[in-house]
């Protein structure tokens, strides 16, 4: 297969297909290497492509990498998700596009053929890469499911199969190997709460540091009789405030007030925070300065895709609220909203009257919907706190759907958030 096709990125495809533009692109490559965050999620907030268009542009790309599906077809195809406002399937359908039956090489079935990922959790990390819009090697970082040396390994043997420099089996011999390697030499080996959650363990499996500095560092502390933590910290690898989250996060992980998942989800978010940091200081030595990216809550509501059908259209047919009066009523009732937890009963949220009339008033007319607005609220806090990324974030907000956990009473204030 060409090279070509299966380098070329994202960006590109959206340009070619006439979904973007090029100026468009180039702001949210920027976006994207400022914030860290994937470029559609940059576009998708800039409002500049539907997420849904986003998702039907990634199956497309991953047909294409795989050589299942002809070049003027994807094109074909995508045209018709413009025009027609429909999936890529639907679109397929409709021109009579059928992809060859030939063996897909996605991430997620290479992993599940080695047995790195059980079959369960694959149909789960799909369900949330499916919902958020988000990269299916990101959702299995976040949720603690594999390390990132496992997930690059990975996606260089798909590269790899993609471009024909290597076969699918041959491929997945190594990764097998290569994952029973990691079992027998990872020092996350241990069975048992207590030895996943070790200092290092948990350095690992959030990305902040690979297994090799572990080692090292298991090595130097051993012969220098000196604490992990320290040796980390003494030769630069680490720094004290992510070595501090990490113990803080250990001890609320064994006392049962955080899962392994919600711990690696907030000291990755950490760790990204202080790369965000080191960026802004690299850029402000150079003379640059970026402006960040921030949304309003209706703009996170539409990345989440939980907005009402109602509010979509701009408005409720009874009032007929113009779009902007709508965004402009929400983000007044989001100062309102509160939410320290979302794990808790009540079934119906409790919400203040006159926060679910608004709400009520601007589409989510449901318990349901309300419930939704009151999760939503939550991991936007989130947010705003610092203690997720967006997608991060958005990851939660879909977890606990599936989960069907619902919040609890609201409590604090969200502060004022102008829109990009």
């Amino acid at each position: 297969m060409e090279r070509d096709l299966v380098e070329r990125p994202i960006g590109e495809w959206l340009v070619e297909w006439g979904l973007i533009t090029e100026k468009q692109l180039q702001v949210a490559l920027s976006d994207s290497r400022t914030h860290l965050l994937p470029v559609g999620m940059c576009l998708v907030l800039r409002e500049q492509i539907d997420p849904e268009v986003i998702q039907s542009a990634v199956i497309g790309q991953s047909y294409l990498r795989d050589g299942t599906l002809k070049t003027i077809d994807a094109s074909n195809a995508m045209t018709l998700v413009k025009r027609k406002h429909v999936s890529l399937g639907v679109a397929f359908n409709l021109l009579g596009i059928q992809p060859e039956p030939l063996p897909r090489n996605r991430l997620g079935d290479l992993l599940s053929a080695t047995g790195a990922i059980s079959s369960t959790e694959l149909k789960f990390v799909l369900n949330l890469a499916k919902a958020t819009g988000l990269p299916l090697g990101r959702i299995l970082l976040n949720h603690g499911s594999i390390t990132q040396d496992l997930i690059l390994f990975s996606l260089s043997l798909q590269s790899r199969i993609r471009s024909c420099e290597i076969d699918r089996n041959t491929a997945i011999d190594n990764l097998c190997k290569y994952v029973e390697d990691g079992a027998r030499n990872s020092i996350m080996a241990g069975i048992g709460l207590h030895a996943e959650t070790l200092t290092g363990c948990l350095l690992v499996k959030s990305g902040v540091i690979s297994e090799v500095s572990i080692k090292d560092a298991l090595s130097a502390s051993s012969s220098q009789g000196s604490r992990l933590g320290e040796v980390l910290v003494g030769k630069g690898i680490v720094r004290q405030e992510m070595m501090d989250s990490t113990l803080e996060v250990q001890k609320l992980i064994r006392s049962h007030k955080f899962t392994i998942p919600q711990g690696l989800s907030v000291l990755r978010n950490v760790h990204a925070a202080q790369r965000r940091e080191e960026k802004r200081s690299e850029s402000s030595n150079h003379g640059h300065r970026t402006k960040p990216l921030v949304m309003s809550f209706y703009r996170y509501l539409k990345l989440t895709r939980a907005l009402p059908e109602v509010i979509l259209r701009a408005g409720s047919n009874q009032d007929a609220l113009t779009r902007e009066s709508v965004q402009s009523e929400m983000e007044m009732t989001w100062q309102e909203l509160r939410a320290v937890s979302s794990l808790a009963e009540p079934v119906h949220p409790c919400l203040p009257d006159d926060v679910r009339s608004l709400l009520q008033r601007c589409g989510f007319i449901s318990d349901e919907q309300l419930v939704i607005a009151q999760r939503a609220a939550y991991t936007y806090k989130l947010v705003l706190d610092q203690v997720m990324s967006i997608e991060q974030a958005l990851i939660e907000f879909h977890r606990l759907k599936i989960e069907e956990a619902q919040p609890r009473d609201w409590t604090g204030t969200f502060p004022n958030l102008s829109a990009i």
